[in-house]
């Protein structure tokens, strides 16, 4: 029973001594606070720096790819065998240069008979006018009538024919660069058959997708900036032609054509090009990011009034590399807090290190 008795006793001392040596030297450690929570009055450390109101560049970066401003794909519109091919793949043509002569004997007989049918309604028509001239009065004026119109219609005959023949020779659409050719004499051509294809690379078009937030960017006219491996330290410049009129409903971007010379032909349809659009903002008010902090109804950036930090709200603009432009209260030369703005609360007198640790005079 005593050694029962003498067990609580230690016991309960030993929680005593614990309990004294937790919470009863609390009264004698004098309590040190900083910065936001500190005594009436006391110093925070902080660094300063300044407002640089500057302008920015917003940049926009997207791939794309170049096409020729004209190109066409020339198919056979009329069928038959080829009688002669007059140009060969990878050389340039003119618009209307022939570049294949389908067989013709057919269309060649047939305007050489529309052209006699003509002869004879004109020959008809002079001779029926000079009789009616005379004085038999032999032929009636609706004979005169009827060989005018013959002659209109010999007349159509002919030239319906002549276009049937000249439909035998497929000729070029537009000028241009001709692609290769897989064509031979002697080959048969059906309605539809893709004969080759024309690139005209004077122009070209570069067709690349940008994000949503670029779109108040978006103007004709607007310069673009365009790089391609294959042609490395030798920018290109380019302007924006076309854009689409509504963003893409998955991807949330909006596809834009912009148009760049290239006449000296380095340029070829389906390369790949890196395009940086670009525009210079309004100068703004900037800061090193660090001096931006966050609550809960936004950003804000401490500035230094007197001596005392002063919470100023501020919108977030843009940001590049380490650097903030901001919209709010904020002038050229503004005196900030870049570091230790964690610390403060509206009102705490601060300073620099140097200041904070320097003997009083």
């Amino acid at each position: 029973m005593l050694k029962q008795v003498f067990s609580a006793i230690v016991a309960i001392a030993i929680i005593a001594g614990v309990w004294f040596t937790t919470f009863g030297r609390q009264a004698d450690v004098p309590v040190q606070r900083n910065g936001w929570s500190g005594a009436q009055g006391q110093t925070t450390t902080v660094v300063f720096g300044e407002i640089e109101v500057t302008p920015f560049a917003e940049e926009y970066r997207a791939i794309g790819t170049a096409r020729a401003l004209e190109n066409v794909d020339v198919v056979a519109d009329v069928a038959g065998r080829i009688e002669a091919i007059h140009a060969a793949g990878n050389t340039l043509v003119t618009e209307g240069a022939p570049l294949v002569s389908l067989e013709r004997n057919v269309q060649r007989i047939n305007a050489q008979i529309a052209q006699s049918r003509l002869q004879q309604a004109r020959d008809t028509l002079e001779r029926y006018e000079a009789l009616q001239a005379g004085s038999s009065g032999s032929v009636s004026r609706v004979a005169v009538r009827d060989a005018s119109t013959n002659l209109a219609i010999a007349e159509a005959e002919l030239a319906l024919a002549r276009e049937e023949l000249e439909r035998r020779v497929i000729r070029a659409p537009i000028s241009g660069r001709l692609g290769l050719m897989d064509l031979d004499r002697g080959d048969n051509l059906a309605v539809g058959s893709r004969i080759v294809t024309i690139d005209n690379t004077d122009l070209m078009i570069v067709e690349f997708e940008l994000p949503e937030r670029a779109v108040p960017l978006l103007a004709i006219g607007r310069a673009v900036s365009l790089h391609t491996t294959l042609l490395r330290g030798r920018p290109l410049r380019g302007q924006i032609i076309a854009y689409d009129t509504r963003l893409d409903a998955v991807t949330r971007t909006i596809t834009v054509r912009a148009e760049v010379g290239n006449s000296d032909g380095l340029l070829w349809p389906g390369m790949t090009l890196n395009v940086l659009l670009a525009q210079q903002s309004e100068p703004m008010p900037s800061a090193p990011a660090m001096a931006v902090t966050w609550t809960r109804d936004g950003a804000q950036i401490w500035r230094v009034d007197d001596g005392a930090a002063v919470a100023v709200p501020v919108v977030v603009r843009a940001r590049i590399d380490d650097v903030v432009w901001l919209e709010g209260d904020l002038e050229q030369g503004t005196r900030i807090v870049i570091e230790g703005a964690q610390k403060l609360r509206s009102g705490t007198p601060v300073a620099q290190p140097s200041a904070a640790n320097a003997d009083p005079a």
